[in-house]
């Protein structure tokens, strides 16, 4: 009976860990297209670099590119039809958009790399990508403002008790 007993104990604190292990953090998605950011930057510089392109190797750094933004999107967007605030509400939307510019800039190097006589795809990829990078300095920024404050607010009642 013990044994039973542990048994069914130990499975519903790995299912609940499990279940919970799904929650997403504005942290690592900032880090996730954060790092996506870095590796575009790249991908520009040797599209405007003197060296020869490696399509292949372009391509492939997109693909991954495009992965890692497509999770992230889909994560962020499930999040979203459960924020608990209209503050957390609004972070998710802002990271929602930072996502779609860098996706078009994705979209239009590519474009670019099939057809380099097309300079305005590239002009537009730069472009985006340059309204990414704003977007998600201003991500940065709040959610940085909003933990600032969630701390402060915390001594706050601990100095109050």
């Amino acid at each position: 009976m013990k044994k039973v007993f542990v048994s069914t104990l130990v499975f519903l604190l790995i299912f609940t860990n499990v279940s919970f292990a799904n929650t997403i953090s504005l942290k690592d998605s900032i880090k996730d297209i954060e790092m996506v950011s870095n590796r575009m930057y790249i991908i520009i510089k040797q599209i405007t670099g003197d060296d020869t392109l490696d399509v292949y190797e372009l391509n492939r750094d997109i693909k991954f590119c495009e992965s890692i933004l497509s999770t992230r999107a889909k994560k962020i967007s499930d999040a979203y039809s459960n924020k608990s605030s209209i503050e957390v509400g609004r972070i998710y939307s802002a990271l929602l958009y930072t996502i779609s510019l860098y996706q078009l800039s994705l979209t239009s190097i590519t474009m670019y790399i099939r057809d380099d006589s097309k300079a305005n795809h590239f002009i537009e990829a730069c472009s985006s990508y340059q309204q990414g990078n704003s977007s998600l300095e201003n991500i940065k920024l709040k959610n940085l403002e909003t933990q600032n404050r969630q701390e402060e607010s915390k001594k706050e009642k601990s100095t109050c008790h």
